[in-house]
């Protein structure tokens, strides 16, 4: 078997944003699947304000939102506004308040046309900005992206790092933002790591 990672320790705290950077394969993805519970570790724990979450991902009182790049997780044959409808159903967020946000952050991110296109028919970085929306709709304590920059265009990424660093500001929400953008790590993290043999060191 190939050890992954090795002696990975760091800590998040609220209002954080932690960039990291490694080669492909690396074991970026990995480190974030274990952080929200996707993968259980052979050793060590996540804890979260002093309670072990580790391959916690199903308790509903732990707000952590892994958000990938991959375009397959979205229903392709239903339109951009019923994939979302289909996703709130499962936070259990359908209040107009909520329908509210939904509209403005379509509107934020230029999608606000499109609402009643299939998703099939969309262009590969508005179903990046669609996996975008979706994940800001919950209420969450952490957001984990992995490399969800890819095949977005420069002022939707722009818009992205804007509107997450207002998010820590007003909210203190934490993110952990894996990228091969030295540019966007430099424009939102405050907390820059390289992940290289299994391993990570402060840039």
């Amino acid at each position: 078997k190939k050890q992954v990672l090795k002696r990975i320790s760091f800590d998040l705290e609220r209002g954080d944003s932690l960039g990291i950077m490694g080669k492909n394969g690396s074991g970026k993805s990995t480190l974030l699947r274990i952080i929200s519970g996707l993968i259980t570790p052979d050793h060590g724990e996540i804890i979260l304000e002093g309670k072990i979450i580790t391959n916690a991902f199903h308790e509903k009182d732990i707000k952590i939102n892994l958000v990938s790049s991959n375009e397959r997780s979205l229903f392709w044959r239903l339109s951009l506004e019923e994939n979302l409808k289909f996703f709130c159903s499962l936070y259990g967020e359908n209040s107009s308040k909520k329908n509210e946000k939904i509209n403005s952050l379509l509107e934020y991110f230029d999608l606000q046309d499109k609402k009643k296109d299939r998703v099939m028919h969309l262009s590969s970085g508005d179903k990046k900005a669609l996996i975008i929306v979706r994940s800001l709709i919950p209420d969450n304590q952490i957001l984990l992206y992995d490399e969800i920059s890819s095949s977005l265009d420069i002022p939707r990424s722009e818009k992205l790092v804007t509107y997450l660093n207002e998010e820590i500001e007003k909210k203190g929400i934490s993110i952990i933002w894996v990228s091969h953008s030295q540019n966007e790590i430099d424009l939102l993290c405050n907390k820059k790591y390289f992940l290289s043999n299994g391993s990570l060191t402060l840039k």
